[in-house]
């Protein structure tokens, strides 16, 4: 299980009360899950670790030191890293380096080196990607993207995620990137498997290797999805609720969304 990078008599009062207030609110559902596959990584590099949470909705928690060191790290995130607001205002988000065509369409982060969040992901899927530079710095960047926002306007997406991709690879070294997916809902099942596979053909021709999908859909929750990237770590944090159907909650190879136990009911809608 994940153990965190500082001791605890270093974290400041304000942070222990904000990562106390957090944690009631979350519980693991899974332990530590890893990339699928890592032969498109170097033997040394660690891939995107990924720690799912639960809403406290859907279960009550329990205090534990998971739970807690989880709620430490994502609060620090929140206090130092950078938000991606889907729901910002365009001027705002363009002016700190992030793409963003208008309101409530995506948001792509810049490349850069710190940590990263992003929450409420509602009908919107999400990726994380990340490389290191010749200094061995890990250099990533998290989106936040509308099904049908992305699937309407498919050139100009292609064009913004893949000059993010582009940028990524001329900043980090061969063998050392990795790249994920997480989020969607089931309210447009057949958006959310049309854009697992559109972002999981860019990664492939860009990247050259099947993303991982960290978690499936989310079902029957009304909750949305939130994330929290660690960079140094290369850790992530996906909060989001339990469902009663295990196969929701699992990982899987982008290109093989069509073996998913519920990828026929999503197909029809």
């Amino acid at each position: 299980m994940f153990e965190p990078k500082f001791e605890k008599k270093n974290i400041q009062p304000a942070l222990e009360q904000l990562a106390t207030e957090k944690i009631k609110k979350i519980t693991p559902i899974s332990e530590t899950l890893n990339t699928l596959r890592s032969e498109h990584l170097k033997e040394g590099v660690a891939p995107i670790k990924a720690s799912v949470l639960s809403a406290k909705d859907y279960v009550e928690f329990a205090k534990n030191k998971d739970s807690k060191h989880a709620a430490i790290n994502m609060v620090k995130i929140m206090q130092e890293g950078i938000e991606i607001n889907y729901y910002g205002e365009p001027e705002e988000l363009r002016s700190s380096g992030m793409i963003n065509p208008e309101k409530k369409s995506y948001v792509i982060s810049d490349c850069d080196s710190r940590d990263k969040w992003s929450l409420n992901y509602k009908s919107c899927v999400g990726t994380i990607m990340v490389g290191s530079n010749k200094e061995g710095k890990n250099i990533s960047s998290l989106s936040h993207q509308d099904f049908k926002y992305i699937l309407n306007n498919p050139a100009q997406f292609n064009e913004d995620m893949r000059q993010s991709i582009k940028k990524l690879v001329t900043l980090t070294e061969e063998g050392t990137r990795d790249f994920v997916i997480f989020g969607g809902k089931r309210w447009f099942p057949k958006e959310y498997l049309e854009s697992i596979v559109l972002l999981g053909k860019i990664c492939r021709e860009e990247m050259g290797f099947n993303p991982v999908v960290i978690s499936g859909p989310i079902y029957r929750a009304n909750y949305p999805a939130e994330v929290y990237f660690e960079n140094d770590s290369r850790r992530m944090f996906l909060v989001r609720p339990k469902e009663e159907e295990n196969s929701y909650l699992q990982s899987f190879l982008a290109s093989e969304i069509e073996k998913q136990p519920w990828y026929e009911e999503f197909k029809v809608g």
